[in-house]
């Protein structure tokens, strides 16, 4: 896996979309009522196959409903280069099975990606992104204040299709479905 100036540029990028108002960092996590409000999640994941692997950016901001319970949205992006890159914009569904320092949860993403032409050698018609789907179990470390960290692993999916054409005013229709396991880390907030 080969990183780019532009994967320093998203991840600074996405990492700038998650600052708080002052007031919110200053809440504390010792009582479970202070878990309530507001959070941002931000971090990488990993997307690995057999047969090439890339790196998503992403950034979730969202409402945390109890000690448990959170949702929230998210913006990312993953340079597959295979000829597209996505930029996913989904739910996020949270649920923590027990509370305190170290927190275990699962997750659920849902959403959409959006595609951009990655390789100007692929003579594409048109491309669209599709369905991406994410489903895994993480553990979350709580540190100083609201600041935490998590690590988390799963399963993910995205669609993708593109046209161009062929030799003959034939026109060949691709589509490619990304099913990747995924191992992340980032910061909660």
């Amino acid at each position: 896996m080969r990183f780019t100036r532009l994967h320093l540029i998203l991840a600074v990028l996405l990492g700038c979309m998650a600052v708080r108002p002052a007031s919110l960092l200053a809440q504390q996590h010792g009582d479970p009522e202070d878990a309530i409000g507001y959070y941002n999640r931000t971090g990488m994941d990993l997307l690995y196959s057999d047969h090439s692997s890339t790196a998503r950016y992403f950034t979730i901001n969202g409402y945390r409903f109890s000690e448990n319970m959170s949702a929230g949205i998210g913006v990312g992006f993953a340079p597959y280069n295979d000829p597209l890159g996505l930029f996913p914009v989904f739910s996020d569904i949270t649920y923590h099975l027990s509370g305190g320092d170290v927190s275990p949860f699962v997750y659920l993403r849902m959403g959409y990606s959006f595609s951009r032409k990655a390789d100007d050698g692929v003579f594409m018609e048109n491309h669209e992104g599709g369905l991406m789907m994410n489903s895994g179990i993480g553990v979350q470390f709580q540190t100083a204040g609201s600041w935490g960290w998590y690590l988390n692993a799963g399963v993910n999916r995205d669609g993708t299709s593109y046209s161009f054409d062929s030799w003959g005013n034939r026109t060949v229709h691709n589509r490619n479905t990304y099913r990747r396991i995924n191992l992340g880390i980032g910061v909660v907030f």
